[in-house]
């Protein structure tokens, strides 16, 4: 949807995708106190405005481009890497990224694809239990 030919319509829908309330937003879009008054909450119910703002609300959201696929094969790269690490903050990051990607994904547009599937990072293998004296022995300080 192109933006709206009378700019104080125009106006009135960006203050609302901002999260303005409807007289607020009439406020910002210069309208007169009678007009804001009045026809505020029946502007905002125009289907015009009601796509303008969810056109705009959701360009916000990812800057007019919608394909993540590059931001999710990097968050998945970190992750695997951070894995690596093998530490509590290696494993922080790891948990960091794929929340990340997950919070992402929520919050793509209808209909849109996150691009091809990502392989999963594989589960972390755990070293086996040491008996004490096998602990001792591998981490007490050499002398």
């Amino acid at each position: 949807m192109p933006i709206l030919f009378d700019p104080r319509h125009e106006a009135f829908a960006q203050a609302l995708a901002r999260g303005l309330s409807a007289l607020a937003a009439s406020r910002e879009a210069a309208y007169s106190h009678h007009e804001n008054s009045y026809r505020a909450k029946q502007r905002a119910a125009w289907p015009v405005i009601i796509d303008r703002v969810a056109e705009i609300t959701m360009s916000r959201v990812w800057g007019g481009d919608a394909n993540l696929a590059e931001v999710f094969h990097e968050l998945m790269r970190l992750a695997k890497a951070a894995e690596k690490i093998a530490s509590a903050a290696g494993l922080a990051i790891a948990k960091g990224s794929l929340t990340e990607a997950g919070r992402l994904r929520t919050k793509l547009p209808p209909g849109v694809g996150a691009g091809p599937p990502v392989e999963p990072v594989p589960a972390r293998i755990l070293p086996p239990v040491l008996t004490t004296e096998q602990w001792i022995e591998a981490f007490a300080p050499k002398r």
